[in-house]
């Protein structure tokens, strides 16, 4: 027996299920079923909202607050808020 490893990145969590055709050169073909469940990160946030409470021009604040990542799962995150105008 010879040994075969196969590898699959994922990007959208949920269910795979795929049929792979292993095509032999000197033989018939393999159907090769693929299941799996893509498990996504379990992110939570030490705080519900970030509070400045009043910044003059010219200043900075800073608030500092915890992510903390519940799973053995890589997980990149940033930060966005729509501006308007």
């Amino acid at each position: 027996m010879v040994p075969l490893q196969l590898c699959f990145e994922a990007e959208i969590p949920g269910q795979i299920n795929e049929k792979l055709i292993c095509s032999l050169e000197c033989g018939s073909d393999i159907d090769l079923t693929v299941k799996a469940w893509v498990k996504p990160p379990m992110v939570n946030i030490n705080i519900d909202k970030v509070v400045f409470g009043t910044v003059e021009v010219g200043q900075t604040k800073s608030v500092t607050f915890g992510i903390d990542n519940r799973n053995p799962i890589g997980a990149m995150w940033t930060v966005d808020t729509p501006h308007p105008g």
